[in-house]
């Protein structure tokens, strides 16, 4: 018989119990005799009293049934105070009902029944497991549900637990077994798991992590990865910016057209490239925006046009909503998602687009991680984000060494030695180690506290550029080491984080300190880069592609309408990083597969001396379907995403590698225009350039590393090497069997 549930009240507190939504419909529970009412100290909090409820709740990975029949309990119910992001009511035919709750919470059942009464001797724990507990119990009993229906005959007990992995034995009584043999179905759940009764004992399997899981777990690793700012290789970086981005870059393009800053040709280039992006791209509609989108795209932009003046005005309505409709998207049944790498890639690149600091956002998405947020509730959360107006931030920027101090005192921003430390102290900073000549006081408008000192330091940045000119004191302004933000409780590092542009060659090969001979081709480029980790945002640019252009291209190279000017370097460029790739990221894995007990994959992991080897070895065991162990390590997760990516590579190489070899045309072909923009047009005010060195440079580092590890070790001029890499990418899994690890090797 199925009752409301409003007609129950869970009556002892001494049992572990869920709240459910009133108004569900769930099997009606036997009440027991009355008690005397608790005191106030010892009262369930508001929302867990006014439910009914009947179920202990350990850790997921969740119970799964089969067939399986659900009621969703709907977002963020409370658990003794603990958020529950998703849970469902499991009604299996037969069986008692369970509880999977997809969130952090954990649960002990400790000594579990009283001899003689039935009753609970402990009610067990609510909450996470400690590192003894978890020991204690074999480790298992975080990862299961345990039934505490309440009955006055026979309760169900939970009997034993078998600590086998992903195995748990639950031992249910003859009444509450009838109870529940015909409960209301749900429809539109698939079945998740097995099931197995012998005897009237329960046997069920306990899957470490449902498809649904995994989903949520590739979309926050991959975002973890794209808003790491060090110490990240190369592969797991963020490629591209965003389509509203692009679309205003396209749009600020017109005007240097005009003034003969970038040529029409590359332009156009620009503009077809952009129409297949925004193609598979949900964020801009589906219906009205997209046919005009399509339309404006589909002929030349020039400015002044109605064209280019009616692209404006549809990028002001496609920014609108944008991230709302990934969010509908996200939302939708599993088999029509989105796929989880391309999800997370656009909200981390609309989100840097927008002006949010990468340091920032890695708080804010670790937090999500840490609560184990599912795809929906990263999106929600990404979309309130893109909804907050930018704030007004006031920013402490301390100087060392001010020449010309008279000067810097007329600045109404100025502020004393004293009123530097006075400041400090009232709002709780530590003054130890400030040895400041004075410095100044800026409010600025951004997104977060990093964004806001991003900006100051481009500004103290200008002050330092200037000072470098003075005669007589080429010391010039020095700014300290740290700056501080109003009402953020740490001081935030002055010196930006390295851009990620990784030359490990030169220390690989032994040759970081061998600068005496003659003085090469690589040597010169090395150098016109050098800028691009940490340079100002005009030298980094210019010298990054000056390196590029030095390197890959020639004066008899065609005069090709489509790779007008030097843009066929750019391309050169993209085939070397793209044939870099799967090597890179199969080598990290072959490092990473480290099963308990080694397996023929590890064995022959060991056996390897090479790289080449280990990269091989791991795409054979990809191709023929094995499971790589991985490492236990914190960024675990986002070694699974590799694995996913990889797996794919060595299916269809040809597909994969092209499409990243155009993905990487773009942004070098980016950095080119930018470059130009930079020179020529005397600007480092573009739409995208932040955007365009923040993405080009770690793939220059990789495109660098590659072709001066070819000429230490091959002698192999960087020509040569695009040759090389072009070749590859045609030949491929194709008929002379080249494979995805030795598309810059020499031919055996």
């Amino acid at each position: 018989m199925i009752k409301p549930i409003e007609q129950r009240r869970a009556p002892d507190i001494k049992h572990a119990n869920i709240g459910v939504d009133l108004g569900r419909e769930v099997p009606e529970i036997p009440r027991e005799r009355r008690r005397r009412p608790k005191p106030e100290h010892r009262k369930r909090p508001a929302a867990h009293q006014d439910a009914g409820s009947f179920l202990d709740v350990i850790e997921p990975p969740k119970l799964l049934l089969k067939p399986p029949k659900m009621l969703d309990f709907g977002p963020n119910r409370k658990l003794h105070g603990i958020a529950v992001s998703r849970a469902r009511l499991v009604l299996t035919p037969g069986e008692i009902p369970q509880l999977t709750p997809q969130s952090r919470i954990t649960g002990v059942p400790k000594r579990h029944r009283k001899a003689g009464d039935g009753g609970l001797t402990d009610p067990g724990k609510i909450g996470n497991l400690s590192r003894r507990e978890i020991g204690s119990f074999g480790g298992m009993l975080n990862k299961a549900v345990r039934n505490a229906a309440l009955s006055r005959r026979k309760p169900s007990t939970v009997k034993e637990v078998d600590h086998r992995p992903e195995r748990l034995v639950i031992h249910t009584s003859e009444h509450m077994h009838k109870k529940f043999q015909k409960p209301e179905p749900s429809p539109g759940m698939p079945p998740l798991g097995l099931t197995a009764g012998v005897s009237g004992d329960y046997c069920a399997l306990v899957k470490s992590r449902t498809s649904i899981d995994m989903y949520d777990v590739h979309v926050r690793a991959r975002m973890i990865d794209f808003f790491t700012l060090e110490g990240l290789p190369w592969p797991r970086r963020l490629w591209d910016i965003g389509s509203l981005l692009a679309l205003q870059e396209l749009l600020e393009a017109g005007s240097w057209v005009r003034h003969h800053v970038l040529s029409p040709a590359a332009v156009d280039w620009q503009r077809h490239e952009l129409l297949k992006v925004i193609g598979p791209d949900v964020g801009l509609g589906d219906k009205e925006l997209r046919a005009e989108l399509t339309s404006l795209l589909s002929k030349p932009l020039l400015d002044p046009s109605p064209a280019h003046r009616r692209l404006r005005e549809v990028i002001d309505h496609a920014r609108g909503g944008y991230l709302s409709r990934w969010a509908a998207a996200a939302a939708q049944p599993e088999g029509r998602r989105p796929q989880p790498e391309r999800l997370a890639r656009v909200v981390a690149a609309h989100l840097l687009d927008l002006g949010y600091d990468a340091s920032h956002l890695a708080a804010w998405i670790g937090q999500l991680a840490h609560q184990r947020a599912s795809a929906e509730e990263v999106l929600r959360g990404a979309v309130a984000l893109d909804a907050a107006a930018p704030r007004e931030f006031t920013v402490l920027a301390v100087l060392d060494s001010a020449p010309e101090r008279a000067q810097a005192e007329s600045q109404d921003s100025w502020v004393s030695e004293r009123e530097v430390v006075g400041w400090l102290k009232q709002r709780g900073h530590s003054t130890s180690g400030v040895r400041s000549g004075g410095g100044f006081c800026y409010r600025v408008t951004a997104r977060d506290p990093f964004s806001a000192v991003s900006q100051v330091r481009e500004l103290v940045e200008r002050m330092v550029a200037r000072s470098s000119f003075m005669r007589g004191n080429r010391g010039g302004i020095r700014p300290a080491s740290q700056m501080w933000v109003d009402q953020h409780p740490d001081p935030i590092p002055f010196a930006t984080p390295a851009r990620g542009a990784d030359v490990l060659s030169l220390v690989n090969e032994g040759r970081l300190y061998q600068v005496d001979g003659q003085r090469t081709l690589i040597d010169d480029a090395l150098e016109l880069a050098a800028p691009v980790n940490r340079g100002a945002l005009g030298p980094a640019v210019a010298g990054a592609w000056a390196a590029v252009e030095s390197l890959l291209s020639h004066p008899d190279d065609p005069a090709e309408e489509e790779r007008s000017g030097k843009a066929v370097a750019a391309d050169r460029l993209a085939a070397i990083i793209a044939c870099s790739w799967p090597r890179a990221e199969l080598t990290t894995l072959a490092h990473r597969h480290q099963p308990e007990t080694p397996d023929a994959l590890a064995e022959k992991l060991a056996t390897c001396t090479a790289n080449r080897d280990r990269a091989f070895a791991v795409a054979e065991a990809l191709t023929a379907g094995d499971t790589l162990r991985l490492a236990n390590r914190f960024r675990r997760d986002a070694d699974i995403a590799a694995v996913h990516r990889m797996r794919r590579v060595v299916i269809n190489p040809k597909g994969e590698l092209a499409t990243a070899a155009t993905v990487f045309r773009i942004a070098m072909r980016r950095l080119y225009r930018t470059r130009n923009i930079v020179l020529h047009g005397g600007s480092t005010q573009g739409a995208a350039l932040k955007a365009a060195l923040r993405i080009a440079a770690p793939l220059v580092g990789a495109g660098l590393d590659r072709i001066t590890h070819a000429a230490l070790v091959e002698g192999l001029a960087p020509l040569d090497l695009a040759a090389r890499a072009e070749v590859g990418l045609k030949l491929v899994g194709g008929e002379t069997d080249l494979n995805v690890v030795d598309l810059l090797e020499p031919r055996r």
